[in-house]
C-alpha cells in the first residue's frame, strides 16, 4: 500500500511540475490594469470571457499602491460589494494571485465606492489538463553476425595445402650380443567365424582311398598246399586197397 501511494505521489508531483512549466499568467485588462471603469462591471466580465483560466495559472492585478486594493471574497460578498471578511486581501500593487483551486473565484476593490462602480471581477477556473508524454520508442539491439574468415581478395593466390607426413613405425631393436633368440611361438589360426548374413561354406566330400586286399600268396606257399593234397589222396587210395 505504501509503495502504491508513493507511486501516486510521484505521478501527481510530475503532473504539477509539467503544468507549472506551461502555466499561464493573466494580467487583468492587460496594459490598462486594475482600474475604476466608466461603464460598470461589464468591462471586467467581457475580458474574463475571453480568458482560459486553469489551476496553477497566475492572476495579476496591476495598480498603483495606495490607489486601489484587491480582495478575494465569497459570492455573497461579491454581489453586495462587502469586503469585511475577505478570503485574501492585498493592498500593494501589482498583486499576483495563484489560482490553486478550480471553480468560481470572486475579486473586488475594497476602496470605498470602487466595487459599487463596477471594479470587481468574477472568473471560472478549470482543472489543469494533464499532458502525458509518450515513452521513447525502444530501439531493438541488433547483434552483429559472427565474423567468418575474410574472402580472398581478387588476384590473391590460394594458400597451398601442406601435406601431413606421418612418422614411420619404429622397427624392433635388434638383440644385443650374447642374447638368446626368442623362442618361436606357433601361430594357430582359429577358424573364421562367419558373420551374420554370410552363407555357410560348401562341404567338400571326403573321398576314401580303396582298401588294399590281402597280398596274393607266394609260389612257395602254393606248392606246399598242392603237395599236401596229393599226400591226402594217396593215403585214401591205400586205405581202400587194404
Amino acid at each position: 500500500m505504501g509503495s502504491h501511494m508513493g507511486v501516486i505521489g510521484c505521478l501527481l508531483a510530475a503532473a504539477a511540475l509539467l503544468h507549472s512549466a506551461t502555466a499561464a499568467t493573466h494580467v487583468v485588462l492587460g496594459n490598462s490594469g486594475w482600474f475604476l471603469p466608466t461603464n460598470g462591471d461589464g468591462t471586467y466580465s467581457t475580458w474574463a470571457a475571453g480568458q482560459d483560466f486553469r489551476v496553477g495559472d497566475t492572476l495579476v492585478f496591476d495598480f498603483p499602491t495606495g490607489l486601489h486594493a484587491v480582495a478575494e471574497v465569497t459570492k455573497a460578498g461579491y454581489d453586495s460589494c462587502n469586503g469585511a471578511s475577505p478570503l485574501s486581501s492585498q493592498t500593494t500593487g501589482p498583486a499576483s494571485i495563484t489560482l490553486a483551486t478550480s471553480g468560481e473565484h470572486y475579486y473586488i476593490c475594497t476602496v470605498d465606492g470602487h466595487c459599487l462602480s463596477g471594479m470587481k471581477l468574477a472568473i471560472t477556473v478549470k482543472t489543469a489538463p494533464v499532458t502525458v508524454t509518450p515513452p521513447a520508442p525502444t530501439i531493438p539491439t541488433v547483434s552483429s553476425p559472427a565474423s567468418g574468415p575474410s574472402p580472398p581478395r581478387p588476384g590473391t593466390p590460394p594458400t597451398p595445402l601442406i601435406p601431413r607426413v606421418s612418422s614411420p613405425a619404429s622397427a624392433p631393436s635388434p638383440p644385443g650380443p650374447g642374447t638368446p633368440p626368442a623362442p618361436l611361438i606357433p601361430i594357430v589360426s582359429s577358424p573364421a567365424t562367419p558373420g551374420p548374413g554370410t552363407p555357410p561354406a560348401p562341404l567338400t566330400p571326403r573321398v576314401s582311398s580303396p582298401s588294399i586286399g590281402p597280398s596274393p600268396p607266394s609260389s612257395a606257399s602254393s606248392s606246399i598246399t598242392i603237395g599236401g593234397i596229393i599226400s591226402a589222396l594217396l593215403s585214401t587210395a591205400i586205405a581202400f586197397l587194404y
